[in-house]
């Protein structure tokens, strides 16, 4: 079965770029293809949709080694998995990138805290 993420791609193009982001989305299919020729199905979802829900386990390698092609790209893959402290978000532009994680910070009200949160202190 495996993990599922929902995943969401955004990718903006600086002015006068605009032709890249089909070029980035065809390298990003490209990168998928099977030796039946046919693309992975969650990817073209994601790439036709924008967002998708599965099992891309590779996607952020495949950005990695595509978006210093694309430095006038901003691309973001943003993810939330099953478990609920699993949010996320990835920026790359050219060879740049970044990610960060959501934490939800401890509540201040103690009686409002859980037993293993109040454990944790």
């Amino acid at each position: 079965m495996g993990y599922n993420t929902s995943y969401s791609l955004f990718v903006q193009a600086d002015k006068g770029y605009l032709n890249h982001e089909d070029r980035f989305y065809g390298s990003l299919l490209e990168r998928t293809r099977m030796s039946d020729d046919s693309f992975d199905p969650e990817f073209v979802e994601l790439v036709d949709t924008g967002g998708c829900y599965g099992h891309l386990y590779d996607i952020e390698e495949y950005i990695d080694e595509i978006a210093p092609n694309y430095p006038h790209l901003l691309i973001t893959l943003s993810g939330r998995g099953e478990d609920e402290d699993d949010s996320w978000e990835k920026r790359w532009k050219g060879e740049q990138n970044e990610v960060q994680r959501a934490v939800i910070p401890p509540f201040q009200n103690p009686n409002l805290r859980t037993e293993s949160e109040m454990s944790n202190q």
